[in-house]
């Protein structure tokens, strides 16, 4: 792993270029969907702050299912794999389970290690 310095410049440089981005087109992609949405829901709607909303939360939502599926699946599917391979370990065979690390819940078999 890099020196936690360079690791915590890095951290910031990117969450204050983020930050700064997001202030300069935010507002720009907001009004561009407001005047999309112009009229959407009638003429009366109070233009189209309702259509930047539904559009926001369609997003959030977007982002909720590929959130699912890239990262919560995948745990759910290692952590079952791993309690497989606990429960089904036979320990006459001289192996010994490692966990490779606290945050890594992958299994290495260590046949004959004479434990």
């Amino acid at each position: 792993m890099e020196d936690s310095h360079n690791l915590n410049d890095k951290a910031s440089g990117v969450f204050n270029t983020a930050y700064g981005l997001g202030s300069v087109v935010a507002p720009i992609i907001g009004g561009v969907l407001k005047k999309a949405g112009d009229g959407v829901y009638g003429e009366h709607d109070g233009g189209g702050f309702r259509f930047v909303c539904d559009v926001l939360a369609l997003c959030a939502f977007c982002f909720a299912i590929i959130y699912f599926f890239v990262n919560i699946l995948p745990s759910m599917f290692e952590k079952k794999r791993y309690s497989q391979m606990v429960e089904g370990h036979d320990n006459s065979k001289g192996g010994v389970l490692d966990k490779t690390s606290d945050n890594d819940h992958r299994l290495s078999i260590n046949k004959g290690a004479g434990y």
